[in-house]
């Protein structure tokens, strides 16, 4: 085990009664360093979480981007730090079907304004990284979402001479530009979501939007209540509905709105900051809810859990031997496991006078309680009497593009493994390695068919040949586990591409296509032909980019095309690449 300069987790790993359901409650001792971490999960159940260095805020430049994967035991998997030359600031994460990692934040170099994306595999490898150019932005109210093979972006422009506008933009999954909206009115703070339609369902502070697939408005309504009460949450889907939480003076409440927009129900008045929950929707249709409620000078991690119908079920706190000042939370729930894991961040910025605790805990939903922490009694619920109104909301929209860039200069490298154990039980690493020549592979055989490997391949023995960090686990339960690491390494390699100099797409079979031969990792490839006169005649992206010598499926005329490539590929450091070039091909009938 290592500790990290900037940072330290006291792991306290607990063991439930029922099976995998595995809970426990780590902590980071020195927050000041983190700003927001968020969390996701892996279908697996594994967790994720990211956040960007506090350094940044603080000095107005540079910043690192910290992204953690651990195990449903709290166990690391990896690590890694993702720092460019700007101003970098984490805003939101999600996880593909398929487990790529899609990370968002602002960025800031001298006076131009971006948004960034960096795309992840499930070890943390970088697939791709861009840049995006919103016109004026500022560090509030975004927003990523992934469904299928569309990445959703939400957020604010800001420019200081006009009102606050918001963007929604739709990109595929290789992060290539498909339509964007602009909007007013907008305000700093909210939230989006791809509904299980395609469709979008967006908050701004009272405002509540909905957009069909392509981006066109459905209807927009405006909260009007008559107490004070604000939205500071949501939308969560559920079935025939949206969730959103709104709180006024220590109290939250929920509502759902209708397909339509229409109010359909509130729940009661729950004590609650703030800063905002984080509600889940079960299999069952039941809505639990982690909150923070203030007890005197602490803020106790709190869990709630409501009806389809929004009636109030069961209400539980949670108490530590260490006093928690937390000012976030945020919630992921593993319903086949039966788990809910919370993250809870201190207020870097807060009073000094006081620990600042960042933590994560993980427990059962069948059984909450813990070795490391026990159940308080909750504060009352009271009857929720605020009257709202919603009411047709004036939007003004517009199309929008963006223009992109690929991030340059991306520099990742491995965070130090920061779990220390504090109580319960750890585990047993066993750590291989081996440097090899650019084309030799490694043949690992594991110790006994009780391991299997974290990234779900099932050979044994497996050839490695990709560098990189393979992990296999033994266990029974979190109490007894066993872990052996891999960790294949090989010298820079260079990247051998080569464009054939001509084709002949006759429909003969052979050299019917033009593409690009590599023995690279190719990540992305983006091909566009010019003719001679310089006109643009065909672009395709993707790994497998070709062209067939057609122009809107019509034959071209033999002759002499420019192309021009870029792509990226993966080197043996796991980092991302880029090159372009361009070269003449002769087209022959």
């Amino acid at each position: 085990m290592y500790w990290s300069r900037i940072i330290i987790w006291l792991l306290l790993v607990i063991y439930s009664i029922t099976g995998m359901g595995q809970q426990f409650f780590s902590i980071i001792d020195d927050p000041d360093n983190y700003f927001n971490q968020k969390i996701a999960r892996f279908s697996n159940g594994d967790i994720l979480i990211v956040d960007s260095s506090l350094e940044a805020l603080r000095s107005g430049g540079g910043g690192k981007i910290y992204a953690t994967r651990i195990d449903i035991c709290g166990n690391t998997v990896w690590s890694s730090i993702y720092e460019h030359n700007n101003y970098s600031e984490f805003k939101d994460l999600a996880i593909s079907s398929s487990g790529e990692i899609y990370i968002y934040g602002s960025e800031y170099q001298g006076l131009q304004e971006s948004i960034f994306i960096i795309k992840l595999n499930g070890s943390g490898n970088v697939i791709l990284a861009k840049l995006f150019y919103p016109e004026s932005v500022d560090h509030f109210a975004y927003t990523i979402g992934v469904k299928e093979n569309q990445v959703m972006l939400y957020g604010l422009l800001l420019d200081f001479n006009t009102k606050k506008q918001g963007f929604l933009v739709s990109l595929d999954d290789n992060l290539n530009y498909k339509w964007g909206k602009i909007f007013a009115p907008f305000e700093s703070i909210g939230d989006a979501i791809i509904t299980k339609n395609n469709e979008f369902i967006c908050r701004s502070g009272q405002y509540h939007f909905k957009f069909d697939a392509n981006g066109n408005l459905i209807w927009a309504k405006e909260l009007m209540p008559n107490l004070g009460a604000r939205t500071i949450q949501g939308p969560v889907e559920m079935n025939n509905g949206f969730l959103f939480e709104s709180n006024q003076q220590g109290q939250s409440f929920l509502y759902q709105l209708d397909n339509e927009g229409n109010l359909r129900w509130k729940t009661a008045q729950f004590a609650a900051t703030a800063s905002g929950s984080s509600a889940h929707v079960l299999t069952n249709q039941n809505i639990a809810v982690a909150h923070l409620c203030a007890d005197g000078t602490a803020t106790l991690p709190s869990y709630t859990i409501f009806s389809p119908n929004g009636a109030l079920l069961q209400q539980k706190m949670y108490q530590t031997e260490l006093p928690l000042f937390t000012k976030t939370i945020y919630q992921s729930v593993d319903q086949q496991n039966a788990l809910v894991t919370v993250a809870g961040n201190a207020d870097p910025l807060g009073r000094n006078d006081i620990a600042k605790v960042n933590f994560l805990m993980q427990f059962s939903l069948d059984n909450n309680a813990g070795d490391c922490f026990e159940l308080a009694e909750p504060l009352v619920t009271q009857v929720n009497t605020a009257q709202m109104n919603f009411i047709p909301l004036d939007v003004n929209i517009s199309a929008t593009n963006m223009r992109s860039d690929l991030m340059e200069g991306l520099k990742v490298s491995k965070n130090k493994d920061f779990f220390a154990p504090y109580c319960g039980g750890g585990i047993e690493l066993v750590q291989l390695d081996t440097l090899l020549d650019c084309d030799n592979d490694w043949l690992v055989n594991l110790p006994n068919n009780t391991f299997f490997w974290e990234d779900g391949n099932k050979d044994n023995p497996r050839l490695l040949n990709t560098v990189g960090t393979y992990r296999a686990k033994s266990t029974d339960d979190c109490a007894q586990t066993q872990i052996y690491e891999y960790t294949l390494r090989k010298p820079a390699c260079q990247c051998k591409v080569y464009l054939p100099t001509a084709f002949t797409p006759n429909g003969d079979q052979m050299n019917d296509e033009l593409q690009l031969f590599t023995n690279c990792n190719l990540q992305s490839v983006q091909m566009t032909v010019y003719n001679r006169w310089g006109q643009q005649v065909f672009y395709a992206n993707g790994e497998n980019a070709a062209w067939d010598g057609t122009v809107q499926q019509k034959p071209v005329q033999e002759g002499v095309y420019v192309i021009a490539v870029q792509y990226a590929w993966l080197d043996n450091e796991g980092n991302t690449q880029q090159r372009s070039f361009s070269q003449e091909v002769t087209l022959y009938r």
